[in-house]
């Protein structure tokens, strides 16, 4: 499949002459504001057969389609930036990528219960609140009960919905299939499967 990946002109350079990019704890691709999101993301790619090698820690991202657009990306904040940006368009077989809908992800980054329905966020917001916890509190760690952790897994459990693409509604939740935004998550890029190079 093809996709797009935007990367730092530092990134492409390492890419170019190592002939291999990965992301670990050290690299300047990695972001640790979004550790937490970052290990979930890479434990599920791992559960769907995704396998990484020892050194492949987090993954690389890539876009399927921006707001319903194939291999489009919103370039706008990079041609804006003081950065400098390469768009590179990359061909991943089926098993080297996991699909997730980018917006549904913010509940990931967020710590958000990601409901089915309205009504299944109504039945959640009863739930927390019969415990006597507000909003705030199920993003509070210090907090630890019982109670909680059973809340906790039960938001958990809900963010498996983002790689459910093919999910709509009325834009309440999931949107619809032609806006959405699509993003790949895979381990490692090869030099060999770059198809075309843009600096933006």
């Amino acid at each position: 499949m093809r996709l797009i990946t935007i990367q730092s002109i530092e990134a492409y350079d390492y890419l170019f002459n190592h002939k291999e990019l990965i992301t670990d704890g050290n690299s300047p691709l990695f972001n640790r504001d979004f550790l937490d999101a970052y290990k979930w993301m890479s434990s599920k790619m791992k559960d769907r057969n995704c396998i990484a090698r020892e050194k492949e820690i987090y993954p690389l991202w890539a876009w399927k389609s921006w707001e319903g657009k194939s291999l489009v990306a919103d370039l706008d904040f990079y041609i804006n930036s003081e950065n400098k940006y390469v768009l590179l368009t990359i061909e991943l077989e089926e098993d080297e990528f996991l699909l997730s809908d980018f917006d549904l992800f913010h509940y990931v980054l967020n710590y958000w219960y990601l409901p089915i329905n309205e009504k299944d966020e109504e039945d959640f917001e009863y739930e927390y609140k019969s415990h006597g916890y507000t909003w705030d509190d199920l993003s509070n760690f210090e907090i630890n009960d019982s109670n909680m952790i059973e809340i906790r897994k039960k938001i958990e459990d809900s963010w498996d919905r983002i790689f459910d693409i093919a999910k709509e509604d009325e834009n309440l939740y999931y949107g619809k299939l032609e806006d959405k935004s699509i993003q790949a998550c895979f381990w490692r890029l090869s030099i060999d499967q770059v198809v075309d190079v843009k600096y933006i």
